[in-house]
């Protein structure tokens, strides 16, 4: 028999899923607390331990193994663009698209104040962006200068104009700062490019970033690339497309809320102009105020107004509650049904920021539109994943806020997709899985992705 072993180090739990390669099946899953603190190994031991106790196997029997993780925080960035509309937004769709967390952003000229923020700030990479190929030079390389004089211990990587990419070289090795360099994330005005730089973000992150972390054991012992995790989800949307055409997988968690999306980018229609940077085949994004226990509160400050069958001071508790108590589990009733609201508050902020909306305006002759973002209206499927989805017992009627109301014409949110739950939590495993073998995967979703 030919295995696969899935291994996801996460914050608070490493998550291991066994597949047979051949039937193909999922054999068997485990969980084991995360122990970052002391030898992240020990966290797996205890979950392979848990894994063997469904199906005895020794490591050795194992055909592949391959690794994600978001462990110590997973891949930290700072972002720093020429035009917040522009360069700025770019950058941000890289960083996001590599799966990393965006801790800082800035654009145009970086100020003594702005580098203090980031010399207080843990980030892992800071992305450094700006001027298009030939074009603003003076703004980039002050930055450049700004960066290299600083106290900043993290690594660099330059995705800017290319005509001073040597410029910035000299400037970075003068102040023993270690950079990176990959092509122009905006080549052109409006034309975004962000391929290469996602890899080399990537390659960062398994060369260096993994040691840094204290997680070289990691590499030593499976010997296999490790990616950050929501980069392992992405990937997964990317490699099934003859399955998933057009999708949008969302995952509510207990702090943030991600979306992850693949399709076309499409205009409303003919006489409409689109505004902005054209938006990545490939998106990611990440609410960080949007989540069930950790920015529980958050969603209170969003949506004060309480929901029908709670007055307005005992929605902010039960919100405060749940941020004090980040591990409570709902069982009667009435908390069940305050997650349940919590959920579709998350559900539908977050899917209505990552899709694209239209506005009114004119030409010297006539009225027109101008769209921002992408069209997901005729998105084909949405995914649900992540523990108040996975275990509710109507995901359903969470993932109706998601869709595109009467009063939101001007929102481009999915209209009609058939709504599937990842009830085993596959998706970042699937995504490894899917480096080698796509058409696997596909016959695993056909197996453990069912409609709701």
């Amino acid at each position: 028999m030919r295995s696969f072993l899935a291994v996801d180090f996460g914050s608070t739990y490493t998550k291991l899923n066994l597949f047979d390669l051949d039937k193909p099946c999922l054999l068997a899953q485990s969980k084991g607390k995360t122990t970052i603190e002391s030898s992240i190994l020990l966290g797996f031991q205890e979950a392979f331990q848990c894994l063997q106790q469904y199906y005895p196997i020794s490591l050795n029997e194992i055909s592949e193994i391959k690794v994600c993780s978001s462990a110590a925080g997973g891949l930290e960035m700072a972002v720093i663009g020429l035009v917040p509309e522009l360069t700025l937004d770019a950058a941000k769709k890289a960083a996001l698209g590599a799966g990393a967390r965006i801790v800082q952003s800035f654009s145009f000229f970086l100020q003594e104040e702005d580098i203090k923020h980031l010399e207080n700030t843990n980030c892992d990479i800071l992305l450094l962006t700006g001027g298009s190929n030939g074009g603003n030079e003076e703004v980039v390389l002050h930055n450049a200068m700004k960066l290299a004089s600083s106290n900043l211990s993290c690594f660099f990587l330059y995705s800017g104009n290319e005509k001073i990419q040597e410029n910035i070289r000299k400037i970075f090795e003068k102040g023993k700062k270690s950079c990176f360099f990959s092509k122009n994330i905006m080549p052109d005005i409006n034309q975004l490019s962000v391929e290469d730089c996602r890899e080399k973000i990537r390659e960062i992150f398994f060369k260096n970033i993994i040691q840094a972390k204290g997680l070289e054991e990691l590499k030593k012992t499976f010997s296999c690339d490790i990616i950050p995790t929501p980069a392992a989800v992405l990937q997964f949307l990317e490699n099934v497309q003859d399955c998933f055409p057009s999708s949008m997988l969302v995952d509510i968690g207990g702090a943030t809320t991600d979306v992850h999306s693949v399709c076309e980018n499409m205009l409303y229609e003919k006489k409409c102009f689109l505004e902005g940077l054209e938006e990545p085949f490939s998106k990611r994004t990440v609410e960080g105020d949007l989540g069930m226990r950790y920015s529980a509160l958050s969603v209170w400050e969003n949506f004060s107004k309480s929901p029908d069958f709670l007055e307005e001071t005992e929605w902010k508790q039960s919100c405060l509650f749940r941020k004090a108590h980040p591990h409570f589990v709902a069982k009667e009733k009435k908390e069940k049904k305050i997650d349940s609201y919590l959920a579709k508050l998350c559900v539908q902020t977050a899917i209505t920021r990552h899709c694209g909306s239209l506005r009114e305006g004119y030409t010297v002759s006539e009225k027109v539109l101008f769209q921002k973002g992408k069209d997901f209206r005729k998105l084909q499927y949405l995914i649900a994943t992540g523990g108040i989805l996975v275990h509710h017992e109507n995901p359903r009627e969470i993932l109706q806020a998601a869709l595109q109301q009467e009063n939101e014409k001007r929102l481009l949110k999915p209209q009609q997709p058939v709504f599937l739950l990842d009830s085993h939590y596959l998706a970042a495993s699937l995504g490894l899985l899917s480096e080698m073998h796509p058409d696997i995967v596909k016959e695993l979703v056909k197996k453990y992705f069912h409609q709701c």
